[in-house]
């Protein structure tokens, strides 16, 4: 197995589990939406019931930015591209082996 394939193996691997996580958290959209839909239709004068509210509002926003994040990074790990090699591989070496250093280029 190559270097590339090994990098796409373990790539696509870690796409599928982001997938999985954004799968698991769709799970809890309805009960967030559920509870914001509740203390939106309460009075608005009850200071407790505006909390809730403004909490689960949030709660709902954070959620969804979540899940569309780990869904976006699912899409970027599963193309296996160079953007993603470059992030499996250690050190900074380029591809011809050698590895420049700018300590090594300093004047003087």
């Amino acid at each position: 197995m190559s270097r590339k394939d090994l990098i796409a193996l373990i790539a696509r691997s870690f796409a599928i589990y982001l997938t999985i996580l954004a799968l698991w958290d769709s799970s809890y959209l309805a009960e967030v939406f559920y509870s914001a839909w509740h203390y939106f239709h309460e009075s608005p004068s009850i200071r407790e019931h505006q909390y809730w509210f403004t909490y689960y509002r949030l709660r709902t926003v954070l959620l969804c930015l979540r899940i569309i994040g780990a869904m976006m990074a699912a899409r970027f790990f599963w193309s296996a591209g160079p953007g993603v090699e470059k992030l499996f591989v250690l050190g900074g070496a380029d591809q011809t082996g050698s590895n420049h250093n700018p300590v090594n280029h300093l004047p003087g």
